[in-house]
């Protein structure tokens, strides 16, 4: 759960983080470069893809997890040539 909850709040803070910076950098970009940027929500395929990214991170996570929970305690605390 910690992955994937670690994935999901860095999709949610970057998302968040993307558009403090398009607000506040659009006027000087127009102003030095004449870019107009347009900032609207994210649209379908945009959403699909920070939901892959938030499962990727869940079956990322999940990995160490399951290994973690066939080993006992036993197993991780002997020595090993």
């Amino acid at each position: 759960m910690e992955g994937g909850l670690l994935t999901l709040a860095g999709v949610i803070l970057g998302t968040f983080l993307l558009y403090v910076a398009l607000f506040s950098f659009r006027p000087l970009i127009d102003r030095m470069y004449g870019l107009h940027l347009t900032i609207d929500a994210p649209k379908a395929g945009e959403w699909l893809t920070l939901a892959a990214i938030v499962v990727a991170g869940f079956l990322a996570a999940l990995l160490p997890a399951l290994k973690a929970y066939r080993l006992s305690l036993a197993d991780g605390m002997t020595i090993r040539n």
